[in-house]
């Protein structure tokens, strides 16, 4: 197991935001001149990292900060195969800690102790696709639909549970959003940066109320090298369309109310919507595995912000 035993705790823990990147070239990413950074994961069978993740929901209005979900888990990434083409990951989800959650989310958090997601990545460790969906929706379906006979006639938590299930009942579905922090861990590997230039890509994501495409603009940049500790820094940004996201709201919010409710439904008095994500990667580049990563998405309505964050610590 890689440690990294030379890098200052002090340096991952200040670190705000990071992604992968490495060179469709080689094997193994490197310090092409001052300025320029190749960023391929170097991996082999039996490699296995354990990260350690913190989830935090934040609503803020005005001068209030209110905490309405804390939680943390470990997540344990091992290499099972390795060829010219792809590596094959299993990932294990396991130690849910819930910090702060209302019963039901609670139970929802905690089904997830002991889930195993394989995968894979092209040879430079971008992700790739799901390999075992089809068991990941089958264990869900059967977790969750007996959460969902506990629950009785709870009609707010039965519309939760269900729109846990519907997310998880495809390989699209599970890929876009069930398994966020294993994307974290892998988005923009496969790319060339220079030191503080951007780089700017169309990108498309299914939305998660009701998983219609939602456009976005994705922007990376390197923000630093480190030739003494061999990491490297790279921060994407995420801009949304903002309508889409609207109208999306706008749409689940009306599927939950009842069929008299839809009518008088007022669609102006959903604000207009910013929404932004920011992903930051701090990353050794000898061996092109993430160390820390920090992602924030913050959605702005009105007065009203969201924000949900995931901090991820390498072990």
């Amino acid at each position: 197991m890689h440690t990294f035993k030379g890098l200052s705790i002090l340096k991952l823990t200040s670190i705000l935001l990071v992604i992968l990147s490495f060179s469709p070239t080689i094997l193994k990413s490197q310090i092409i001149n001052d300025t320029t950074l190749q960023w391929v994961a170097y991996l082999l069978p039996k490699d296995t990292f354990v990260y350690h993740i913190n989830q935090k929901h934040i609503k803020l209005k005005g001068t209030d900060t209110t905490t309405v979900l804390s939680y943390d888990y470990d997540l344990t990434l091992e290499v099972l195969d390795s060829a010219k083409s792809e590596f094959k990951i299993k990932g294990l989800y396991s130690n849910f800690n819930v910090v702060k959650a209302d019963p039901l989310t609670s139970e929802i958090i905690k089904a997830g102790e002991g889930l195993e997601v394989l995968y894979s990545t092209n040879n430079f460790g971008a992700f790739k696709e799901i390999l075992n969906a089809g068991q990941i929706s089958d264990r869900i379906n059967k977790t969750y639909g007996q959460l969902d006979k506990k629950m009785g006639k709870d009609a707010l938590a039965g519309k939760l549970i269900k729109g846990i299930m519907d997310q998880y009942a495809t390989k699209e579905g599970i890929e876009a959003h069930g398994i966020d922090e294993i994307q974290f861990l892998h988005t923009g590997i496969g790319y060339q940066y220079v030191l503080g230039k951007d780089y700017e890509e169309d990108y498309q994501t299914k939305g998660i109320f009701t998983h219609q495409k939602v456009d976005a603009i994705r922007t990376f940049r390197l923000l630093e090298m480190d030739s003494i500790e061999k990491t490297g820094m790279i921060k994407v940004t995420t801009d949304f369309d903002s309508n889409q996201m609207r109208n999306e709201t706008i749409q689940w919010l009306k599927s939950s109310l009842k069929k008299e409710e839809q009518l008088t439904f007022k669609e102006d008095n959903v604000p207009p919507m910013f929404v932004q994500s920011r992903l930051v990667n701090l990353f050794h580049y000898d061996y092109g595995w993430s160390l820390y990563a920090y992602h924030i998405k913050e959605t702005e309505a009105g007065d009203s912000i969201t924000q949900e964050i995931t901090e991820i610590a390498l072990k």
